[in-house]
């Protein structure tokens, strides 16, 4: 802004991320960010949100689990309605987090173009992997069909504009 007089078209916020002010890298605080995207929307910019939900595979929830593996088992069963860590990874702390904070955002008119598991195509984060197996394929594809339907399905978020966000180094899905 100060070199230009204008600003960025979009801004990019997530729920979760190290660095702003949160305990606990992964925890769901909508607060902030939303505050930020009904500002930057209200302005005329696009809103782009990404999500470092800790890892629902790891027991001891105190620590940044964001850069921590999920096996392919694990991946597996977090895609398995009824199994334990489904029920966790649709649960309070993870995805009924994020979209209670994007129903309020719905509720102010914010369309959001939400980058969910971003960079999966490399192994920076429990959601991704440089070489996946069929079955972490398969679980990945089935994974990313539950989050959108759990959003826009069973919170009616109809404000919601899905992106794939691949990293350009990496071995895609």
């Amino acid at each position: 802004f100060q070199a230009t007089g204008k600003w960025p078209a979009l801004i990019g916020v997530d729920y979760c991320i190290e660095g702003m002010g949160f305990p606990t890298a992964g925890e769901v605080r909508a607060a902030e960010s939303n505050i930020a995207a009904k500002t930057y929307w209200a302005a005329g910019g696009l809103v782009t949100m990404t999500m470092h939900l800790q890892n629902p595979g790891v027991a001891d929830e105190a620590a940044n689990h964001v850069r921590t593996e999920l096996t392919d088992a694990q991946f597996n069963e977090l895609a398995m309605p009824g199994t334990p860590l489904h029920t966790k990874w649709m649960g309070p702390g993870y995805l009924a987090a994020i979209a209670d904070g994007l129903a309020e955002l719905k509720q102010q008119g914010v369309v959001v173009i939400l980058k969910p598991f971003h960079e999966p195509n490399i192994g920076a984060f429990w959601w991704g992997s440089n070489h996946p197996s069929a079955l972490r394929l398969d679980a990945f594809k089935r994974a990313w069909r539950q989050l959108v339907g759990f959003l826009r399905v069973t919170w009616g978020l109809d404000n919601l504009l899905i992106g794939y966000a691949a990293n350009a180094g990496g071995v895609h899905h």
